[in-house]
């Protein structure tokens, strides 16, 4: 009886957990990013859209829904790897800790924006050091994150397979001239 009840709970529990993981109020959406902007100094944006612009910006250093440029990853403003950690840190799951939702509004501006810091990203997710430690940071940018954080993040992102289908568009685009 026991055993059951518990399994019972458990499988209510999940099912609670299941459906507010996929709901994405716009309000709801628009406040967690707006905590997100509070902690790297910025100002509230007004709505889930216009926070997913401010939060992108604020990380490549330039208007939100350009394409990063090809080639080697440029070292970006100072503020703006410090904002990326600042999303990655706040998103991604911490052990022992839920994460907060990742509101599907801002996936296509975080997926731009992980676009110009490739190598950065790249050197956290293949390498054997970890980047969270201040002993070791990623070229050109200086990111200090670990590498199941940024992992979990990149996962957060990847139920909207439109932000990186877009993304990888826009640089087909670029890099054949069209």
């Amino acid at each position: 009886m026991f055993l059951s009840a518990a399994v019972l709970l458990t499988g209510a529990t999940a099912g609670t957990l299941w459906v507010g993981v996929g709901t994405d109020d716009e309000g709801d959406a628009a406040a967690a990013c707006s905590v997100v902007l509070a902690e790297v100094g910025l100002p509230k944006a007004g709505t889930a859209s216009e926070c997913g612009d401010a939060l992108e910006e604020a990380i490549i250093g330039r208007p939100a829904g350009r394409t990063a440029p090809a080639g080697t990853t440029e070292a970006l403003p100072a503020a703006g790897p410090a904002t990326l950690e600042a999303v990655v840190n706040f998103y991604a799951p911490k052990s022992g800790t839920a994460s907060h939702p990742m509101p599907e509004h801002l996936r296509e501006n975080l997926a731009n924006a992980l676009t110009y810091y490739r190598s950065d990203v790249y050197q956290i997710l293949s390498s054997q050091v970890s980047y969270a430690s201040e002993t070791f940071s990623t070229e050109p940018n200086d990111i200090d994150l670990d590498k199941q954080d940024m992992g979990d993040f990149l996962v957060l992102l990847a139920p909207d397979e439109a932000a990186f289908r877009s993304s990888a568009r826009r640089s087909t685009k670029r890099s054949s001239g069209r």
